[in-house]
Order: structure tokens, then C-alpha cells, then sequence
């Protein structure tokens, strides 16, 4: 297989990159739909999710141009994982009873 200065490689796998990496990021979006609709959080605890937004920032720090070049997939993948790990938390946070909120 000859690979190719196209960049058409490149954005295939960006996306395809993306989806594979936040596959556990959209599978949550079930229980926090569940959330919502109960508006409660019931026995679900925010720890998991806390680690998963802080793995996602940790590794967009290090996708940074001043840390590692041509970190766009480590930057993309990870900022979007934030940004639906950050979503998550503000709803469960939003309907936690006062004692889980801390």
C-alpha cells in the first residue's frame, strides 16, 4: 500500500479517529438522557465521569503545539471528548441531590 501526500487519508482519519475514540463519550448520552427525563440522578455517581473529563484535558494539554507537533487528532479527539464529558457533568450536577453535588 502506497500512501499519498493528498491529506484526503489524513481527514478520514481524523473522523474516523474521532468517532472510534469518543465511542464511550456518545454511549453515555443514554443514562444522561435517563437523567434528564427522571430528573434525577438516582445511583449514578460522577466520579467516572470526572476522571474521563480530566484524562480528555490532560491529553488536549499535551496535543498542544507548544508540547508535541502536529498534534491535531490528539487535540480534536480530546477537545471533543471535553466538551460532551463537561455537558454531562453540568446535567448531572443540574439534577444531583445537594449531598452528591460535593
Amino acid at each position: 500500500m502506497q500512501h499519498t501526500s493528498s491529506g484526503v487519508g489524513f481527514l478520514d482519519g481524523v473522523g474516523h479517529n474521532n468517532f472510534v475514540r469518543n465511542w464511550d463519550c456518545y454511549l453515555r448520552s443514554a443514562t444522561f438522557y435517563r437523567i434528564f427525563k427522571k430528573k434525577a440522578t438516582d445511583s449514578f455517581s460522577a466520579i467516572p465521569y470526572l476522571c474521563t473529563l480530566l484524562n480528555c484535558v490532560l491529553w488536549l494539554l499535551y496535543g498542544m503545539p507548544f508540547v508535541t507537533k502536529n498534534g491535531v487528532l490528539i487535540m480534536t479527539i480530546n477537545g471533543i471528548g471535553a466538551i460532551l464529558e463537561m455537558s454531562y457533568l453540568s446535567i448531572f450536577m443540574k439534577y444531583a441531590p445537594k449531598p452528591g453535588k460535593v
